[in-house]
């Protein structure tokens, strides 16, 4: 009826994406990375996660465009990184349908990846140091 108010608003709530934490260290590859968008009421329209790196924690890179992924609630995605061994940042910027952009928290994590081919050339080496050692003690028995 006409003596009803009709209230209309404007969302202004930006959604706020989050990142669960990190390991500090991590040695498995690929970092397995959770992240979680609430629903605001708007539809989540973009997400872009993001990640920079620095080989010593000081000088950091831009950021570069990890994986651009519309999702709203729990999403995990695997992050490989291609600068090697070093620091990164991640974080994650969303905006939704009423035009609210909301950036998580960053997470920093340090990347260190395990020497296999360093540590099997090592123990080769080693091994036939061993058996060269014995062979020569046996000769002069």
């Amino acid at each position: 009826s006409y003596a009803d108010a009709l209230i209309i608003g404007k969302d202004v709530t930006p959604p706020k994406p989050f990142i669960s934490p990190i390991r500090v260290w991590q040695w498995k590859l690929p970092v397995e990375i959770s992240c979680y968008i609430p629903g605001n009421g708007s539809d989540i329209t973009e997400v872009k996660i993001m990640y920079r790196y620095s080989s010593d924690n000081r000088t950091w890179s831009e950021w570069k465009e990890l994986e651009s992924e519309v999702f709203s609630g729990w999403f995990n995605l695997s992050f490989d990184p291609e600068e090697g061994d070093g620091y990164y940042e991640i974080k994650i910027e969303a905006r939704d349908a009423a035009g609210n952009h909301g950036i998580s928290n960053i997470v920093t994590f340090g990347v260190t990846r395990f020497p296999a081919i360093e540590t099997i050339v090592m123990l080769s080496l080693f091994t036939m140091l061993i058996l060269v050692s014995a062979l020569f003690i046996r000769r002069w028995d």
